[in-house]
């Protein structure tokens, strides 16, 4: 499993950084991230199947090899995406919390919850897309300048930052649902660049974080939207 880890791993920053340097993908506010360590939760906007790759590898895949177990994240997946026959080897040779959905599509595990709160309380980063599925498929969806669009965050996400002292880092990408949209498996990197803006990492602590959960989810919302802006 380690020398998987190291070969994906160095497979996936050769790639980055080939793109990188080719002008596919753009970070910006790489400093936001820089010189922080373990224990985040990252959540980001989910316009593509390539985004639990791309984000993990753009803000952590450098430090892997020396920390692998310990710097590479946990992301949350369907978990009817964990069993599929498809997903079903690199889900698990990543580290990815499975959740339940009920019969409305919504997000409902208290089980999968209690695995994130573990994750980052042993100093584990974790990155959630809070949308619950692409963007493209969400029910409801804010449209944002620029012809950009997020869709509403489901039930959990506010849970976590009433609950948990880690810092949390918003990050928006654009371009990967152009690159690979819905219904496309293989990404065509030449029909658009990609940019990931990562926001500035903050915590539940003050008066900033509203106390009603309905609020909640909207301030995290209002953070990736700030994001899309910019």
């Amino acid at each position: 499993m380690l020398f998987l880890i190291y070969t994906l791993g160095l497979f996936l920053s050769l790639c980055f950084e080939f793109l990188r340097m080719t002008g596919r993908v753009r970070i910006r506010y790489p400093a936001n991230i820089r010189g922080r360590g373990s224990g985040m939760i990252v959540f980001s906007n989910h316009p593509s199947l390539m985004d639990p790759v791309l984000v993990p590898v753009a803000l952590f895949a450098p430090r892997w090899f020396a920390k692998p177990f310990k710097v590479m994240p946990w992301s949350v997946a369907d978990k009817k995406n964990y069993i599929d026959k498809w997903y079903y080897f690199f889900l698990r040779l990543a580290r990815v919390v499975p959740v339940r959905t009920n019969s409305d599509g919504e997000r409902s595990d208290f089980l999968a919850l209690r695995k994130m709160f573990r994750a980052v309380r042993s100093g584990d980063n974790l990155i959630i897309y809070p949308e619950g599925t692409r963007t493209a498929k969400t029910k409801k969806r804010y449209e944002i300048a620029g012809g950009k669009q997020l869709g509403y965050f489901r039930p959990g996400i506010e849970f976590l930052l009433r609950h948990s002292s880690s810092e949390f880092l918003p990050v928006w990408i654009e371009g990967t649902e152009k690159v690979m949209p819905v219904g496309s498996w293989f990404p065509a990197f030449w029909r658009s660049p990609i940019a990931i803006v990562i926001g500035e990492p903050f915590t539940n602590e003050g008066d900033a974080v509203p106390k009603d959960p309905d609020e909640r989810r909207r301030f995290l919302e209002e953070k990736l939207i700030d994001l899309a802006e910019m």
